[in-house]
């Protein structure tokens, strides 16, 4: 008897959203002494890169089309091209837009006509805003901030932490599209493929409902999403002595980041909050300084790579959770700290650049 036949999967139309950012080194104070963003180069974010590798290769499987979206202006077209040499198929700038409803809404109107079968999008403030926005208004299924995605019977399967990051649940929609905002640091970065295809324009619009007249930011939201090592404060520093731990942080090109007490006290913004309630991190280093160490606050740790806890009090919780464990007053602690870390500390293979970039010396065996 013959074996029945199998039909071939159908091709995957993939699509994902990205924003680009002024490069860091290229912004400067203007005379006035406000920063200057006009005209200087742009990039994607790290985040972004990997939503582009990960929907090039769930669209592979199938022999299937990527199409990678951003917003002008204009010198926007050299961020698409480098998704375009990780593999999409099509990119797209959208013009006119001002606000992420305006984004969604050329967004929206695209999925309308062209049917993908998934859109991704990177689980940043922005991210967030505008696959909200396209779910609401295609009422489409949303999984937010996976780990990891797989195609399964035809469907997307999104893997997404649950209960503390206690278990890690297989989320699937029912909806013929289906959307999903990626974790930062989840999934591998962009890989350099042959180009396939040129960058073109989408015409867009603002919705009119809202004016921005000035774009002042006190803080950057995506800060934590792109560290790779980070030193956390606890309701041990006070705020006024931040200033303290300036040369540790330049030392490791390193984010600040805080509990939820530091935040509710307005202390540090909400954005640099690492816990159950704020970001849950995967990254090399993390130097805790000043915190209790609580459940809530661990949870937020789980994926680092090496925990080096300093705390006056030798009972404090943060030693269960801690790699290295230092019993002190951090203001004694934290300048051997800067004297001593370029001796001994050793940077893993995919952070070499990173930390070559914050001037730190990588002393090898």
């Amino acid at each position: 008897m013959a074996a029945p036949k199998t039909q071939a999967p159908k091709p995957l139309r993939i699509a994902v959203l990205v924003k680009q950012i002024p490069r860091v080194e290229a912004i400067g104070p203007g005379p006035d002494g406000r920063l200057i963003r006009d005209g200087v180069a742009l990039e994607t974010t790290p985040c972004c890169r990997r939503a582009v590798s990960k929907g090039v290769e769930l669209a592979s499987l199938t022999d299937g089309s990527g199409t990678v979206f951003t917003l002008g202006p204009p010198p926007a077209e050299s961020v698409l091209r480098e998704a375009v040499a990780g593999g999409a198929d099509a990119a797209l700038v959208i013009d006119g837009t001002e606000t992420e409803e305006d984004v969604a809404t050329a967004v929206s109107a695209w999925a309308r006509e062209l049917e993908p079968w998934a859109i991704l999008a990177p689980s940043t403030a922005w991210g967030r805003q505008v696959a909200a926005h396209v779910s609401a208004a295609l009422g489409t299924g949303l999984t937010g901030d996976a780990i990891a995605l797989e195609v399964a019977d035809g469907r997307l399967v999104a893997w997404k932490p649950a209960m503390g990051d206690r278990l890690v649940a297989a989320i699937t929609t029912v909806s013929p599209l289906q959307m999903v905002t990626l974790r930062p640091g989840t999934v591998p970065p962009l890989r350099s493929r042959p180009a396939r295809a040129a960058v073109s324009r989408l015409a867009g619009s603002s919705c009119g409902r809202i004016r921005i007249h000035e774009r002042v930011r006190d803080d950057n939201p995506d800060a934590l999403s792109t560290a790779s090592d980070m030193v956390g404060v606890g309701m041990g520093v006070p705020p006024e002595e931040y200033g303290a731990l300036r040369p540790l942080l330049d030392l490791l090109g390193a984010e600040l980041a805080t509990t939820r007490k530091v935040t509710d006290q307005g202390w540090l913004p909400h954005s640099r909050q690492v816990g159950l309630t704020g970001r849950i991190i995967a990254l090399c280093l993390y130097i805790a300084i000043g915190i209790s160490g609580k459940f809530h606050q661990l949870v937020g740790l789980r994926n680092a790579g090496t925990i080096i806890a300093v705390n006056a009090d030798p009972e404090a919780l943060i030693f269960e959770q801690a790699d290295i464990g230092i019993v002190g007053d951090w203001r004694e602690v934290v300048p051997i700290l800067v004297d001593e870390l370029p001796k001994h500390y050793v940077a893993r293979p995919e952070e070499g650049e990173a930390a070559a970039a914050s001037g730190l010396r990588i002393n090898r065996p």
